[in-house]
Order: C-alpha cells, then structure tokens, then sequence
C-alpha cells in the first residue's frame, strides 16, 4: 500500500477540517474569491476551488519537501483523500443550508 507523506496528509487534513469547523466562514472566502475572478459561487465551483487549492498544496510539497514532482502512486492517493474529504465538506455545507 502507498502512503502518503504523513506531514502531507496531516496538512491536508488540517486544512479540511480547518473548512469544515466554520463552513459559513468557508463559504464566504471562497465566494468572495469566485466573484472577485467573475465565476459565479456554486457549491461544485466552490468545493472545486478547494480541492483544487489542496492538490496545489500536495503538489508543492513533493516539490519543495522532496525536490521532485509527485509520483502516480501518491497522485492517486492525493485524489482519494480528497474524493472522501470532499464528499464530507459538501455535506457540511449542505448541512449548514448555505446559500449557494
């Protein structure tokens, strides 16, 4: 079994959860950030951001921690923690009837 680099994991995880403690306080960065850029704020254009801003992350971290670009392996296993974690952070917004 591949395993991510358990500081990687653990940043994303924080981060997640850091979203999912506060989804109102979520939801509005990241609406802000979507209408500043002239993209309408949907829940799937908002989870998108986020997801897309914690593969950066992941992929940063291979690059500057290890000083390579991230390996197949640790891809897909990047995409199936987000998949989980996304799958969860919808939840919580939806949870909260935000509007979106």
């Amino acid at each position: 079994m591949v395993v991510l680099d358990a500081r990687l994991r653990t940043t994303l995880e924080r981060n997640i959860d850091t979203v999912m403690e506060n989804p109102k306080a979520a939801m509005k960065t990241f609406t802000f950030l979507l209408e500043s850029n002239g993209i309408e704020p949907k829940l799937e254009s908002i989870l998108s951001v986020i997801v897309g801003y914690l593969y950066g992350l992941a992929d940063l971290w291979y690059a500057t921690t290890h000083n390579r670009q991230i390996n197949e392996d640790e891809f897909f296993e990047v995409i199936k923690l987000l998949k989980r974690r996304a799958w969860e952070m919808r939840q919580s917004f939806i949870s909260t009837h935000l509007e979106i």
